[in-house]
């Protein structure tokens, strides 16, 4: 997995492009449903270590087309959702959110799920409190009431 400082300086680099780019459509490409989708597949595959980060990556460029930076993105906000590490948020669609966190518990055991709702508290708990952060928070929520957890 990539370092703190490398994905500061990925994300940092990113924002300043969706910046550059975000009123003119025809030069960036959003995500869609069938690449984040397919990004939750190769998630749970380098969660499992049946790929590496650096492969699952060149896969969704090189296999769906995904740009280099939406497949590291959505790749790495998977691998921290799993962890329960913070998720990277607002860099990714809150489609995007609502399905990896959907699917991690249809997927997976109890400690990977509280990893899922940890991921989402810290993200809560250090965000500006923005119309994102209420789509965060009303997603953890959901799932922490079907959870049979204590928040």
């Amino acid at each position: 997995l990539k370092t703190e400082e490398q994905i500061k300086e990925l994300t940092s680099d990113y924002k300043y492009v969706w910046k550059e780019n975000k009123n003119v459509n025809s030069q960036r490409k959003d995500i869609t449903e069938k690449e984040f989708k397919i990004t939750y597949e190769y998630g749970k595959k380098v969660y499992l270590k049946e790929i590496d980060y650096e492969k699952a990556k060149t896969e969704l460029i090189e296999n769906y087309e995904m740009s280099e930076g939406s497949a590291d993105i959505y790749l790495y906000a998977i691998v921290r959702l799993i962890n329960g590490e913070k998720h990277i948020g607002r860099l990714i669609t809150e489609s995007a959110l609502k399905y990896y966190v959907k699917r991690i518990f249809e997927d997976s055991d109890k400690e990977i799920q509280k990893n899922c709702l940890n991921s989402l508290k810290i993200y809560i708990d250090s965000a500006n409190k923005d119309n994102y952060y209420k789509k965060v928070e009303d997603i953890y929520l959901r799932h922490l009431g079907q959870s049979n957890f204590v928040s």
